[in-house]
């Protein structure tokens, strides 16, 4: 819809950092040079090595003299060696960072620098820049955010702890209602068979690990569970889902759900979880942290390997098969009439899958095991 001179009728793709001034600002007197070079040479070749300070601006050189910011600008250095590495590096598109990987980032950098960022401070950040400056500003100030799983209480504000409240006697009713005829129609428009129901633990803390194919998923399991059960449980939810409007708020309160908010706020979400088993509840958690298009078992989100690493409870993978035939993902409504099965496994010592499973650490050796057993359990 614009005028013919103002549309975009070409461009050239560059991944050497733009020419910049002393004070760090765009030199667009030579932007249409490095135009015409990229442009005559077909494009350049990928930066491999990170920038090093002396080619970098008097203003980002100035961000380096602060311990926390250098510190985390040469352990960045050495984790994305080949990414061309500069201040003006996207998180997200240049270093792939997305959902947990926020929360990993955010701890591995609380141990390099001594210093850890709170949600607020992660969800300023779009390039390297932001981080460094966000760091530099965390530390002048001396403040250190808790660690979410050792400090859960401290991570925590009142706004998140309301979901951890115990239930009035109303809410209680409340919640043995929407039990009650969540168990009626599930089995009502479904042929439900349950196997392994017997091996859950009878005490809590203990986390279920679920496959996740369909938002009938949640419900085919507590259809299967009884009242008290339900009510030693807490469930992680996505907010997007569980919490986008007042109703589902409402009924996310009810049924004990937790917000998990898949990108940057993970660390609350953690916080959360693990003030529930510190509590001596029970997890429902769906460690591929999204809906699975095809069905098959994605990879899991680092979360729940974090967790078992602090809370060494029970982990029971379950296995939830027919909900994508019924209500796979893009359909509002339910097919009814399918046959849904729920899996129970044996329950898992978190310490032993340490050990059987692979990876650089100890939370990533537990979700290879897990993943391990649950394709398992799913017959793959």
């Amino acid at each position: 819809t614009l005028p013919s001179y103002q549309q975009l009728s070409d461009f050239a793709l560059s991944r050497t950092p733009l020419p910049r001034t002393r004070l760090g600002k765009i030199q667009r007197h030579k932007l249409v040079e490095r135009y015409l070079e990229v442009r005559r040479t077909g494009g350049e070749p990928a930066a491999v090595a990170p920038l090093t300070p002396q080619e970098m601006s008097a203003e980002d050189r100035g961000l380096l003299e602060y311990p926390a910011a250098q510190r985390a600008w040469q352990w960045l250095a050495q984790r994305y060696p080949k990414q061309g590495l500069t201040p003006d590096s996207s998180m997200e598109l240049d270093l792939g960072m997305d959902s947990l990987e926020w929360l990993n980032l955010s701890l591995e950098l609380g141990e390099q620098t001594g210093v850890e960022l709170g949600d607020q401070a992660i969800g300023r950040v779009e390039v390297v820049r932001d981080l460094l400056r966000e760091l530099i500003d965390v530390s002048e100030r001396y403040e250190r955010v808790a660690e979410p799983f050792r400090q859960a209480e401290q991570v925590l504000g009142e706004a998140e702890r309301r979901w951890l409240r115990p239930r009035g006697p109303v809410t209680r009713v409340a919640a043995r209602a929407l039990y009650g005829f969540n168990r009626l129609l599930i089995h009502s428009l479904f042929q439900v068979k349950v196997e392994g129901l017997e091996q859950l633990p009878k005490k809590t803390p203990f986390v279920l690990a679920c496959n996740h194919a369909s938002y009938l998923d949640p419900f085919a399991v507590a259809a299967t569970l009884s009242v008290s059960r339900l009510n030693t449980l807490y469930w992680g939810g996505w907010t997007g889902a569980a919490f986008g409007n007042p109703l589902t708020r409402f009924g996310s309160r009810i049924v004990q759900v937790i917000p998990i908010e898949q990108q940057r706020g993970m660390r609350t979400s953690l916080a959360l979880a693990a003030m529930v088993l510190g509590q001596g509840h029970g997890l429902i958690w769906f460690p591929e942290g999204q809906r699975s298009e095809s069905g098959e078992l994605l990879e899991f989100r680092p979360g729940i390997g974090m967790l078992l690493e602090h809370f060494a409870v029970p982990v029971i993978p379950v296995i939830i098969l027919g909900t994508h035939e019924a209500m796979p993902p893009g359909k509002r409504l339910p097919r009814p009439g399918g046959r849904l099965l729920i899996r129970f496994g044996t329950p898992l010592d978190p310490t032993q899958l340490a050990k059987d499973g692979h990876g650089n650490n100890v939370p990533a050796r537990i979700l290879d095991a897990l993943h391990e057993k649950m394709h398992l359990l799913l017959g793959n």
